[in-house]
């Protein structure tokens, strides 16, 4: 594509005429379907010039590691390591915030607790992460605060916007998937995520007549 065309020259003038070596770690516990998307993701960034060394880890070494935003030198986290949250403040006050004890980005990530920030520390002066920045820091609080639907929407929206200009971890994307009914099966309405049995599968009904 001519985003990924124009990797190499965007590199090269950031000082890697060579391109970059990177791992990407993940795990190898999500089936074929993962395995192949990730597959898909290095081959797509080798064109832009990131070589891409995946790393898919069993499942127990990567919640221990991986999940918890332990990574050395060289290698990269994709976002948001997390399951369907119920609300989006479920991501950003759990995977993003520099006061949870769980966020996924920053040297200073282990597994002890990622060295959370107390929240009457921040914003941090000169911090290059999201413990540094004061805007988004308010953005977060005040989204969560909103109690005006619509409002609330797009101050979601900023707080998205503001998070993708600042890549302090590098957006994922989900896999593709398809569901089939038999025609007797009525009242379809399909989410995608953990509540499906909860939210949508109690409504159906089978009608052979």
């Amino acid at each position: 594509s001519a985003t990924t065309q124009s990797g190499p020259k965007l590199l090269a003038e950031a000082g890697f005429p060579n391109g970059v070596d990177l791992t990407a770690s993940s795990s190898s516990a999500y089936g074929p379907g993962f395995g192949a998307q990730m597959e898909a993701f290095a081959a797509s960034a080798a064109e832009a010039g990131f070589r891409m060394e995946l790393n898919l880890a069993e499942y127990g070494g990567y919640i221990s590691t991986t999940f918890y935003g332990v990574m050395g030198d060289n290698e990269l986290g994709l976002a948001p390591l997390m399951g369907s949250p119920m609300d989006p403040h479920n991501i950003f006050s759990t995977i993003f915030h520099p006061a949870s004890a769980r966020h996924n980005w920053g040297r200073t990530a282990d597994v002890e607790g990622s060295d959370p920030v107390p929240a009457d520390q921040l914003p941090i002066a000169g911090d290059g992460s999201p413990a540094g920045d004061g805007a988004l820091l308010a953005l977060w609080g005040q989204q969560a605060a909103e109690i005006d639907f619509d409002t609330r929407v797009e101050l979601v929206r900023d707080v998205q916007r503001m998070m993708a200009e600042s890549m302090y971890l590098i957006p994922w994307t989900g896999e593709s998937a398809a569901y089939i009914y038999q025609p007797w099966v009525k009242n379809i309405q399909l989410i995608r995520g953990y509540a499906y049995g909860l939210e949508t599968a109690v409504n159906m009904w089978l009608d052979k007549a």
